[in-house]
Protein backbone atom coordinates (compact mmCIF):
# COMPACT_ATOMS: atom_id res chain seq x y z
CA UNK A 1 0.00 0.00 0.00
CA UNK A 2 1.02 3.50 -1.10
CA UNK A 3 2.36 5.30 2.25
CA UNK A 4 1.18 8.03 2.93
CA UNK A 5 -1.74 7.16 1.43
CA UNK A 6 -2.70 10.46 -1.06
CA UNK A 7 -5.88 12.16 -0.20
CA UNK A 8 -7.91 12.57 -2.84
CA UNK A 9 -10.98 14.83 -2.30
CA UNK A 10 -13.85 14.28 -4.80
CA UNK A 11 -16.03 17.54 -5.43
CA UNK A 12 -17.68 19.88 -8.11
CA UNK A 13 -15.87 23.28 -6.77
CA UNK A 14 -17.30 24.64 -4.64
CA UNK A 15 -15.55 27.18 -2.52
CA UNK A 16 -15.61 24.93 0.96
CA UNK A 17 -14.43 22.16 -1.29
CA UNK A 18 -11.53 24.20 -2.94
CA UNK A 19 -9.89 25.46 -0.01
CA UNK A 20 -10.19 22.23 1.68
CA UNK A 21 -8.76 20.67 -1.44
CA UNK A 22 -5.74 23.27 -1.36
CA UNK A 23 -4.95 23.10 2.02
CA UNK A 24 -5.08 19.20 2.68
CA UNK A 25 -5.29 17.33 -0.52
CA UNK A 26 -3.23 15.63 -2.73
CA UNK A 27 -5.35 15.53 -5.53
CA UNK A 28 -8.31 17.38 -6.49
CA UNK A 29 -11.37 15.05 -8.67
CA UNK A 30 -14.35 16.58 -10.06
CA UNK A 31 -16.63 14.75 -12.15
CA UNK A 32 -18.44 15.03 -15.54
CA UNK A 33 -17.26 18.29 -16.41
CA UNK A 34 -16.63 19.53 -19.97
CA UNK A 35 -13.40 21.05 -20.93
CA UNK A 36 -14.73 24.54 -20.74
CA UNK A 37 -15.62 23.50 -17.04
CA UNK A 38 -12.27 21.80 -16.25
CA UNK A 39 -10.56 25.51 -17.27
CA UNK A 40 -12.58 27.18 -14.94
CA UNK A 41 -12.24 24.51 -12.01
CA UNK A 42 -8.52 24.54 -12.36
CA UNK A 43 -8.85 28.34 -12.36
CA UNK A 44 -10.47 28.75 -9.08
CA UNK A 45 -8.65 25.89 -7.60
CA UNK A 46 -5.25 27.79 -8.46
CA UNK A 47 -6.57 30.83 -6.47
CA UNK A 48 -7.46 28.45 -3.75
CA UNK A 49 -4.44 27.19 -3.24
CA UNK A 50 -2.65 30.77 -3.73
CA UNK A 51 -4.84 31.44 -0.33
CA UNK A 52 -2.96 28.60 1.52
CA UNK A 53 0.40 29.04 0.34
CA UNK A 54 0.62 26.26 -1.80
CA UNK A 55 1.97 26.31 -5.16
CA UNK A 56 -0.77 25.47 -7.62
CA UNK A 57 1.37 22.74 -9.40
CA UNK A 58 1.44 20.72 -6.20
CA UNK A 59 -2.33 20.14 -6.67
CA UNK A 60 -3.17 17.80 -9.83
CA UNK A 61 -6.95 18.00 -10.90
CA UNK A 62 -8.53 15.16 -12.11
CA UNK A 63 -11.93 14.10 -13.42
CA UNK A 64 -14.38 10.67 -13.52
CA UNK A 65 -16.62 10.91 -16.13
CA UNK A 66 -18.77 8.14 -18.19
CA UNK A 67 -16.58 6.80 -21.11
CA UNK A 68 -17.67 5.01 -24.04
CA UNK A 69 -15.42 4.49 -27.34
CA UNK A 70 -15.28 1.81 -30.06
CA UNK A 71 -12.16 1.29 -32.88
CA UNK A 72 -14.89 2.93 -35.36
CA UNK A 73 -18.61 4.09 -35.26
CA UNK A 74 -20.07 0.51 -35.98
CA UNK A 75 -18.39 -0.84 -33.07
CA UNK A 76 -19.83 2.42 -30.63
CA UNK A 77 -22.80 1.52 -31.55
CA UNK A 78 -23.14 -1.28 -30.97
CA UNK A 79 -21.03 -0.44 -27.52
CA UNK A 80 -23.76 1.84 -26.87
CA UNK A 81 -26.71 -0.23 -27.90
CA UNK A 82 -25.59 -2.75 -25.15
CA UNK A 83 -25.12 -0.27 -22.59
CA UNK A 84 -28.87 1.26 -23.35
CA UNK A 85 -30.14 -2.61 -22.98
CA UNK A 86 -27.65 -2.49 -19.46
CA UNK A 87 -29.56 0.09 -18.41
CA UNK A 88 -33.24 -0.71 -19.17
CA UNK A 89 -33.39 1.30 -21.94
CA UNK A 90 -34.73 0.11 -25.56
CA UNK A 91 -31.31 -0.92 -26.87
CA UNK A 92 -31.13 2.07 -29.56
CA UNK A 93 -27.50 3.38 -30.08
CA UNK A 94 -27.64 5.95 -31.70
CA UNK A 95 -30.18 7.46 -29.70
CA UNK A 96 -28.30 6.15 -26.41
CA UNK A 97 -25.09 8.38 -28.04
CA UNK A 98 -27.20 11.27 -28.63
CA UNK A 99 -28.03 11.39 -25.06
CA UNK A 100 -24.91 11.30 -23.47
CA UNK A 101 -23.79 14.38 -21.46
CA UNK A 102 -21.53 16.20 -23.39
CA UNK A 103 -18.61 15.41 -20.27
CA UNK A 104 -18.87 11.97 -21.22
CA UNK A 105 -15.53 10.58 -23.00
CA UNK A 106 -17.49 9.30 -26.34
CA UNK A 107 -16.70 8.29 -29.99
CA UNK A 108 -14.37 6.51 -32.20
CA UNK A 109 -11.17 5.71 -30.46
CA UNK A 110 -9.54 9.01 -32.58
CA UNK A 111 -12.34 11.20 -31.30
CA UNK A 112 -11.48 9.77 -27.11
CA UNK A 113 -8.09 10.51 -28.27
CA UNK A 114 -8.83 14.31 -29.32
CA UNK A 115 -11.44 14.73 -25.94
CA UNK A 116 -8.96 13.82 -23.60
CA UNK A 117 -5.62 16.03 -25.34
CA UNK A 118 -8.74 19.03 -24.84
CA UNK A 119 -9.16 18.16 -21.23
CA UNK A 120 -5.38 18.33 -20.85
CA UNK A 121 -4.83 21.40 -22.32
CA UNK A 122 -7.82 22.43 -20.15
CA UNK A 123 -6.12 22.05 -17.03
CA UNK A 124 -7.10 17.75 -16.29
CA UNK A 125 -3.73 15.44 -15.24
CA UNK A 126 -5.80 12.64 -15.40
CA UNK A 127 -9.41 10.86 -16.29
CA UNK A 128 -10.95 7.90 -14.63
CA UNK A 129 -13.23 6.76 -17.26
CA UNK A 130 -16.08 4.70 -15.96
CA UNK A 131 -16.63 2.19 -18.42
CA UNK A 132 -20.01 0.60 -17.74
CA UNK A 133 -19.95 -2.80 -19.95
CA UNK A 134 -18.10 -4.57 -17.53
CA UNK A 135 -17.99 -7.72 -19.36
CA UNK A 136 -16.68 -5.98 -22.69
CA UNK A 137 -12.81 -7.02 -22.11
CA UNK A 138 -12.20 -5.63 -26.04
CA UNK A 139 -13.33 -1.92 -24.92
CA UNK A 140 -10.36 -1.82 -22.04
CA UNK A 141 -7.74 -3.69 -24.38
CA UNK A 142 -8.70 -0.92 -27.24
CA UNK A 143 -7.71 1.46 -24.71
CA UNK A 144 -4.89 0.29 -23.80
CA UNK A 145 -3.66 -0.55 -27.54
CA UNK A 146 -4.78 2.43 -29.29
CA UNK A 147 -5.87 5.43 -26.65
CA UNK A 148 -3.00 5.01 -23.93
CA UNK A 149 -0.17 4.41 -26.39
CA UNK A 150 -1.86 7.89 -28.18
CA UNK A 151 -1.50 9.96 -25.25
CA UNK A 152 1.98 9.47 -23.97
CA UNK A 153 3.60 11.28 -27.53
Amino acid sequence: MQQPLPLILGAKGGPRSLRIGARWADEYNTVMATAEEVVDLRRRLDEACEKEGRDPATLPLSMMTGWLVGADRGELVDRAGRLSRWKGEDGDGEAFLAGLRESAISGTAEEAIQQLRELEAAGLTRVMGQHLLHRDLDAVALMGREIAPALRS
